[in-house]
């Protein structure tokens, strides 16, 4: 592939070539929409080219707010500015005549559009998924909180491979499985898996020269020492075989096969070694018992079943092992309302870097602009015929309907955090501000009147806790007992350091208590030039919410989804107050 960024020289001639006017000048033309794209942008419009190529629209602020890919990338970028349905004009607040509300978003906060240029459309799918996971832009349809999923690793490259849990695939001889959407899962299966195939963990360096103790693990048959040479290379690497079998779901191969090694040990007179084989059988066994057979047929396939509530989605993966179902796995995406759309952007983001492609996909439903080139992607990635199917009868619609039931039941316990835009929308509208608030940052103060006094900063995006932003401050200068004195240090050095870095500042800030510690935070603000910051204070006797602009306090429904919101971000940030202030009178 040799990408190309856009060119503003030289591409004049693409004008006439692509059917536009000689002049800059798009309005009236091919029936798009006089005055949307500003001067600069209608301009750029002129000088795309018609080829295949990935484009990345911009805010005026310069973030990617979405990515796209086509065939002929002026066709495309053109059509978001031009009428749909043969109808003229603007079609109210909504947007452009005939076009989605999602698209009329887009295009109201659209002021650049780069290009890059591919040789073909598959190279165009492979950029596209990799700048998506790159810039995340909002109007894109996302995994929600996408994250680098736990997966297992085993170090093949290694004499003597280990198991351990990574987040990242590496190109390096290793072989992974999962993702797995929950730790803690996973560290169960490592734990079962270690209990049958005692492969090693540690990071030690094997030397056949330097000979060591085996440590506690062997004494538990939680390893089986290959640092103290207790077993060689080549029968470690007949377990570390079986565990790669097992864990693809060839459980029955793994059966067959320890079985006829239990043999051979027993006519060797190796009773010791055939009991231990025995041992690893059984609990080969034992999981296998729990692994539900649900096809008549040992076919590998992934099953994907979507359930949907305005633009939220869920989609639930079983995934089938030679007829077994071996695991299940949910995501969350947001972004859009279109199945199509959901389903095209889950497999692309979802097998992008998943270890394992099967050679059958059941689909909720067909991908029809994009089925042929991404069955020939997923092809690529498994080295033979990947099949996306829509099972129409049979044991394959009987188990989407049963993903579905399950993706159902998941995305109704999302509950108050899986409605992150409609609590969003409803902050906007009660406070009075320009946009929904995606970054939340609450303070909070703890002290019991001594020198230990600390402040607490957590950081909330659509919703959900940031932790890894999340900031603690010990009080300096403040007076202890003065929450007003150490709420104002805390946030004029929270911000001050974000305005020397030049980072993003917060869409709205949530302290705790009342008209005091508001106004504390206000006249700070203020100081640093940031008085257009929205603030709120939220009391913890009767929940009322405290603004600077009206009289009397907001008073929301215990059951408010924006409530629930507002508490959790105003406990988080005492609980973290709370723990580093104990920590800290402990150290004393």
């Amino acid at each position: 592939m040799n990408p190309k960024l856009d060119d503003p020289q030289g591409r004049a001639g693409l004008a006439g070539r692509a059917g536009l006017a000689g002049r800059a000048g798009l309005a009236g033309r091919a029936g798009l929409v006089a005055g949307t794209p500003n001067p600069k942008l209608t301009q750029k419009l002129t000088r795309i080219p018609d080829t295949c190529g990935v484009y990345l629209m911009k805010n005026e602020k310069g973030e990617v707010v979405y990515v796209g890919k086509a065939i002929s990338l002026i066709k495309r970028v053109r059509s978001y500015w031009q009428k749909k349905g043969g109808r003229a004009g603007l079609a109210g607040r909504a947007g452009l005549a005939g076009h989605t509300a999602k698209e009329a978003a887009l295009i109201s906060v659209v002021t650049d559009v780069e290009y890059i240029v591919t040789d073909s459309e598959m190279e165009a799918l492979i950029l596209e998924c990799n700048l998506i996971k790159r810039y995340r832009p909002r109007y894109n349809v996302l995994l929600k909180d996408d994250k680098a999923y736990p997966l297992l690793k085993i170090t093949l490259a290694e004499d003597f491979p280990r198991v351990i849990i990574t987040r990242r695939m590496k190109d390096d001889g290793s072989r992974y499985f999962g993702p797995y959407t929950e730790a803690s899962v996973l560290r169960g299966v490592l734990n079962s898996v270690r209990q049958i195939f005692p492969l090693r963990t540690c990071k030690q360096r094997i030397s056949s020269n330097k000979q060591t103790r085996p440590c506690l693990n062997f004494h538990i048959n939680r390893c089986l020492a290959p640092c103290a040479e207790l077993i060689s290379r080549q029968n470690y690497r007949e377990i570390v075989d079986q565990l790669c079998l097992f864990l693809a779901g060839r459980g029955e191969e793994v059966m067959a096969h320890l079985k006829a090694l239990m043999e051979e040990a027993s006519r060797a007179l190796e009773f010791e070694k055939a009991a231990q084989i025995r041992d690893r059988m059984r609990g080969v066994e034992s999981i296998l018992a729990n692994q539900k057979m649900v096809l008549d047929r040992p076919i590998d396939e992934d099953i994907l079943g979507l359930a949907q509530r305005d633009n939220l989605a869920c989609i639930v993966i079983f995934f089938i092992r030679q007829g077994r179902l071996i695991g299940r796995e949910h995501f969350i995406l947001q972004g859009s309302e279109e199945v199509e759309e959901i389903i095209s952007a889950f497999i692309k983001q979802h097998y992008l870097k998943a270890p394992v492609v099967p050679p059958q996909i059941l689909l909720p439903g067909r991908v029809v602009e994009e089925e042929d080139l991404l069955s020939e992607w997923l092809r690529q990635k498994r080295g033979s015929k990947v099949k996306l199917k829509v099972p129409k009868r049979g044991e394959g619609l009987k188990l989407l309907q049963l993903a579905v039931k399950n993706a159902s039941l998941l995305l109704a316990q999302e509950g108050e955090a899986a409605a992150p835009e409609t609590t969003g929308q409803e902050l906007k509208y009660l406070l009075g501000l320009k946009s929904a608030p995606l970054r939340i940052e609450g303070f909070d103060i703890s002290n019991l009147g001594d020198k230990a006094a600390v402040g607490s900063l957590v950081v909330f995006e659509n919703g959900r806790p940031k932790k890894e932003d999340y900031r603690r401050f010990k009080i300096k200068s403040a007076a202890a007992p003065d929450d007003y004195a150490c709420m104002k240090e805390v946030v004029s050095r929270r911000y001050r350091r974000l305005l020397e870095e030049k980072k993003a500042l917060p869409d709205l800030i949530v302290v705790d208590g009342g008209r005091g510690q508001l106004s504390s935070v206000w006249d700070t603000l203020l100081r640093l030039g940031l008085g257009d910051i929205p603030i709120i204070a939220l009391a913890k006797q009767e929940e009322e919410i405290f603004t600077l602009h009206r009289s009397s306090p907001i008073v929301l429904a215990r059951d408010s989804h924006t409530l629930h919101l507002l508490q959790h971000i105003r406990d988080e940030a005492h609980r973290f107050a709370l723990n580093y202030h104990r920590h800290l009178r402990r150290k004393g």
